[in-house]
């Protein structure tokens, strides 16, 4: 007999044997039992854990770099112009506008704030909620920078260094241009706290963390082990914490706690209780790694006592009627039977759980769907809205600006109608605009038809206090909107008259009303925007204007409100500027009454040449045109071309002779004339009371000396006046009387300025009586270039190429009577070529913007030539642009026709056309440009408002037509 079948006997017989085989069978079954349940429910609740962290991780990416706020910052980075230039540079930081916009967004998705950084990782301008902008702060070892900076997004985990607080950072990147592809010079970067991450993971099941790539828990549904370590830090790891400076100080004094378990193991005690751990990796585009959600689950107690006692038990009845199949085999049918009852009902309570957990998906999916579409539907409102406030600030049309306006606010919340008040003064608001649906009624703006409702008083006409009785003016005093769910309903009953006669005046009867105040950042309110009558999408059912309809008109009218205030500010700066520009040329012109008006009538002269210039079709200049801002440019240039003439001594521009400084020097040699005349005189009655000779024969030698001084002083004077040519001949008789002597019997030291004084430093002085000559070149008469005569300019550096002559002036009687041409010096023709210098090197000094870069290149153009034969630069024509050529012709046109020049007779028409054909010819002034001058009739108009009768003769413009070279 075999062992087994021993044993099989044993079992079936009724022996205490046999009960102990049995009892021991059916705990071994039972131990066994226990461990499978428990490994199977471990494994179920580790299926759940693993179910449930995926729904986290897709909730928590749905909350952070798949969410509407990402969307709407990438978006402001594509399309916000604003937005672009401020991350250029090219904008002032904290520029009104852009703050409105940062406020905007950061209310509209619920953020701490909000901040542009720009290409060098500075943050330009930031709005946040705390009033504390980060304007100045050097971020570009952020890695939200940096990755915004390679065209991606991502969400950065961090902790504030002062704060401590944990904060989320949505970052994008600012394009260049309007599409993605292009550059990204910049980052738009969004503040959230961690209220709704927080929520998030205390709302999951389980114990929850969220750990950063270096370990560290971010957030936690235990909030003590908020900021602890997955494991414990070495010093080479926490050395590379702090690097980061991702956690502000925390970690700076002492070291973060370790957690009390390893959360990357699957099974793990804590205490007395057993856990189970599932990690799931999420990429927030970080770029030290992905970050880490674990989820926990304590299986100590892995089911429920009953349940487990239960089916223990039935285990063990199925053991023990396995044993006794033999003997009790109808007990043990009747025990599988009822077994096999109890797992169909526990099958039928499954079914049923699964059906109701079908039915609860399928509310979730339509929650998520309804939810989803009013983020679509938000997110459009809120890019429409970005999109208008680009347009608005890109319009420079006044009425097509307010237009805007109105038509926005109707189109974001659906509005009948609506009407546009502006503040023309602190007491008033009129009526600028009406757009009507329904009648369709449009008043103001691009209509051409008037606005004739009355105005809006904001005080009472007998009281004099606040008008509250006016829907209008109440916005404007509370600055708070008005909403008006049914203006109909007796309650409002004899309130609000300007809408009432708004009614009667248009026959339009008003239900719902919204009034908001059109007020930019810390000003006044400028006026007020009314909307009347919003319907409901694809009806004509009116219904009340919502409080997000207010919110998203108030961020509308706010941002047409910074854009109408910036605009009205740069409109100011321009006015300003311009004024200071003419009143500094008036003061130019009115310096010297030889150049009187002259500053002012070149550049109208220019604007008159310059748009008939814009005008042509064909020709050389067919493509030549100028904007609203090169006129401007252009203007300035012209106001401002001799400007450089305030450092251009009066005596110098106005000199008309020779011996001219502050006075005319030609009477001091007259006196000295004189002297000789009585030295003469004297001779004479001395040498008849000695009886040298006969009283005839020295009566006559008196009159021939006499007479030839008066002859001699003549041809002094003659050679003090300016002329074409000086002969050789005259300059050596001039030579020659210079050295008659003359006695001079007084201290020519007395009475000096301290100037004078400095010049004759190392000359002796004479002792009287001294003698010396008619015309002298004495060394006081030199002025050197030093101390404050010295050049304020680098000619080599500013590509001046002008002889700068050694000596400021030389003031020598012979010097200057030597002049071949002129009255003026060498020294004192580079004093008036200096103008045009100062003028260029004032002008390059000043900071002007872009759009005025060139009025120094203009306005320092106007004295060269075509061949580079002029001054400062010598330039060619093809360096010339044609603006600066233009001012070159005004500005010889006048000075030839001017009647305001006393030194000269003003030429007539016919005198200065054909001058200035000839410095055609000689490639002085640019041909094609005289050419137009001639044949527009350009001259002809400038001469009819500015030229005598006298001067305007017959021009033969044929003629003068062939003198220009082709």
């Amino acid at each position: 007999m075999t062992l087994w079948h021993r044993f099989r006997r044993l079992l079936v017989e009724k022996s205490l044997v046999s009960d102990l085989i049995l009892l021991t069978f059916a705990a071994l079954v039972i131990w066994a039992a226990n461990g499978w349940m428990v490994s199977e429910a471990e494994d179920h609740r580790r299926d759940s854990l693993i179910e449930e962290g995926h729904k986290l991780s897709d909730q928590i990416l749905a909350h952070s770099v798949q969410s509407s706020l990402m969307g709407s910052i990438e978006l402001m980075g594509v399309v916000d112009e604003e937005i672009k230039r401020v991350a250029a540079g090219d904008w002032l930081a904290q520029t009104p506008s852009v703050l409105a916009r940062l406020e905007v967004a950061s209310r509209y998705l619920d953020a701490d704030g909000a901040f542009v950084v720009d290409r060098l990782g500075v943050i330009q301008s930031s709005w946040n909620r705390d009033g504390k902008p980060f304007t100045g702060v050097d971020v570009h070892f952020r890695p939200y920078y940096q990755i915004a900076r390679q065209g991606k997004h991502m969400v950065y985990g961090a902790v504030g260094t002062t704060s401590g607080k944990r904060t989320l950072y949505y970052s994008a990147p600012v394009y260049a241009g309007q599409e993605r592809q292009g550059e990204a010079i910049g980052a738009m970067v969004v503040r959230v706290g961690l209220e709704k991450l927080d929520a998030l993971v205390r709302e999951s099941k389980g114990t929850t963390l969220l750990l950063s790539p270096q370990g560290v828990v971010f957030a936690s549904s235990r909030p003590e082990w908020v900021m602890r370590l997955a494991d414990p830090p070495s010093e080479e790891r926490l050395k590379a914490i702090r690097q980061t400076k991702q956690f502000g100080k925390l970690f700076d004094e002492k070291p973060p706690e370790p957690l009390p378990f390893d959360p990357s193991a699957p099974r793990f005690q804590l205490g007395k209780r057993h856990y189970i751990s599932v990690n799931h990796a999420m990429s927030w585009n970080d770029p030290q790694g992905e970050w880490r959600l674990v989820m926990l689950s304590d299986v100590t107690e892995v089911t429920p006592d009953n349940v487990r006692l239960l089916t223990l038990c039935i285990i063990a009845l199925l053991a023990l009627l396995l044993g006794l199949l033999t003997r009790q085999s109808v007990r043990h049918k009747e025990a599988q039977h009822r077994a096999r009852l109890q797992i169909e009902a526990q099958q039928q309570e499954l079914a049923a759980a699964h059906e109701a957990l079908a039915r609860h998906a399928e509310t979730l999916e339509e929650t998520v769907q309804d939810r989803t579409m009013e983020m679509l539907e938000a997110q459009l409102q809120f890019r429409s809205l970005v999109e208008m406030g680009i347009a608005m600030s890109n319009e420079k049309d006044n009425t097509r600006f307010l237009e805007m306006i109105l038509a926005g606010a109707r189109e974001l919340t659906n509005a009948d109608g609506g009407a546009l008040l502006l503040r023309p003064t602190p007491d008033r608001l009129t009526y600028e605009l009406v757009m009507l649906g329904t009648p369709h009624i449009h008043l103001g703006g691009s209509s051409k038809k008037l606005c004739t409702l009355n105005s809006v008083s904001l005080s009472e006409f007998k009281t004099k206090g606040p008008n509250l009785a006016d829907a209008a003016s109440r916005v404007v005093l509370t600055q708070q909107p008005l909403l008006i769910d049914d203006f109909q309903a007796g309650e409002f009953e004899g309130e609000y008259k300007d809408l009432r006669n708004f009614e009667k005046r248009l026959g339009y009867v008003i239900r719902s009303v919204m009034a908001v105040p059109l007020k930019p950042l810390h000003d006044e309110t400028m006026g007020v925007l009314l909307l009347f009558n919003a319907k409901v999408h694809d009806s004509e059912e009116i219904t009340p204007f919502t409080p997000a309809m207010r919110e998203i008109t108030s961020a509308l009218a706010a941002q047409a409100s910074a854009v109408m205030s910036n605009q009205n500010l740069i409109q100011q700066q321009i006015q300003l500027l311009e004024s200071i520009i003419k009143m500094i040329a008036s003061a130019i012109d009115a310096k010297s009454p030889y150049t009187g008006g002259h500053c002012e009538r070149v550049p109208t002269l220019g604007a008159m040449l310059a748009q008939v210039a814009c005008s042509l079709k064909e020709g050389p200049l067919a493509d030549f045109s100028m904007n609203e801002g090169d006129w401007r440019e252009f203007r300035m240039a012209g106001w401002l071309h001799d400007c450089g003439k305030v450092i251009t001594p009066e005596y110098v521009v106005d000199k008309a002779t020779k011996l001219e400084t502050i006075y005319n020097r030609i009477h001091e040699i007259r006196t000295r004339f004189e002297v000789k005349h009585r030295d003469y005189t004297i001779d004479y009655l001395q040498s008849l009371l000695d009886h040298k000779a006969p009283a005839e024969e020295l009566r006559q030698e008196l009159e021939q000396r006499l007479n030839q001084l008066q002859q001699d002083f003549a041809f002094i004077a003659e050679c003090n006046m300016g002329g074409e040519f000086m002969d050789p001949t005259k300059i050596q008789r001039l030579e020659a009387l210079a050295a008659t002597p003359w006695t001079r019997h007084f201290d020519d030291r007395l009475g000096l300025s301290h100037g004078e004084m400095g010049r004759l430093e190392g000359v002796p002085p004479t002792p009287v009586p001294a003698e010396e000559h008619l015309l002298a070149d004495k060394p006081d008469h030199l002025i050197p270039r030093r101390g404050d005569a010295a050049l304020a300019y680098d000619p080599v550096a500013c590509g001046f190429k002008v002889n700068i002559p050694e000596n400021l002036y030389n003031l020598g009687e012979v010097y200057n009577l030597r002049i071949s041409r002129g009255t003026l010096t060498e020294e004192e023709r580079f004093k008036i070529v200096e103008h045009v210098i100062y003028t260029i090197f004032m002008l390059e000094q000043l900071p002007f913007p872009r759009s005025l870069a060139r009025v120094s290149e203009f306005a320092g153009a106007h004295h060269e030539t075509m061949i580079g034969t002029g001054y400062p630069r010598k330039l060619m024509r093809n360096e010339m642009k044609v603006q600066a050529r233009i001012l070159a012709i005004a500005d010889v046109f006048e000075a030839l026709t001017a009647r305001d020049r006393p030194y000269k007779k003003p030429k007539t028409l016919s005198e200065a056309l054909r001058i200035m054909s000839f410095m055609c010819k000689d490639q002085h002034l640019d041909a094609d440009l005289f050419r137009i001058f001639l044949n527009s009739g350009v001259y002809l108009e400038y001469a009819k408002q500015y030229l005598g009768e006298d001067q305007m003769d017959e021009v033969n413009v044929a003629d003068l037509n062939r003198m220009i070279p082709q």
